[in-house]
């Protein structure tokens, strides 16, 4: 999977995937995250995705715009510190945990 991935990204020159989690909790025995397999084929084709998810302001600028609604009129629900939180706060919305 990892190796037809890197091989069908030779000719781009650019591509998007969602997250870099690398886990998918934090705590001892993880699972993986989605990161741990971009991180893979970002290794093994040499080509660095643009993230589209959170905490990334696309996805958090997309929603807003398809709302029609400022950011301190919204409110983001997430568990994560690392992802939900920050890119609310970044993008000036309210954070609910």
């Amino acid at each position: 999977m990892i190796t037809n991935r890197c091989l069908l990204l030779g000719p781009l020159t650019k591509y998007e995937d969602t997250q870099r989690n690398v886990q998918v909790w934090r705590m001892p025995a993880c699972p993986p995250g989605c990161g741990t397999l971009i991180a893979a084929v970002a290794a093994g084709s040499g080509k660095q995705p643009i993230i589209i998810g959170k905490p990334e302001p696309w996805l958090f600028r997309s929603a807003l715009n398809r709302m029609g609604l400022k950011p301190y009129e919204t409110a983001s629900i997430g568990y994560r510190l690392d992802t939900d939180i920050e890119g609310a706060l970044h993008e000036g919305m309210n954070p609910l945990c």
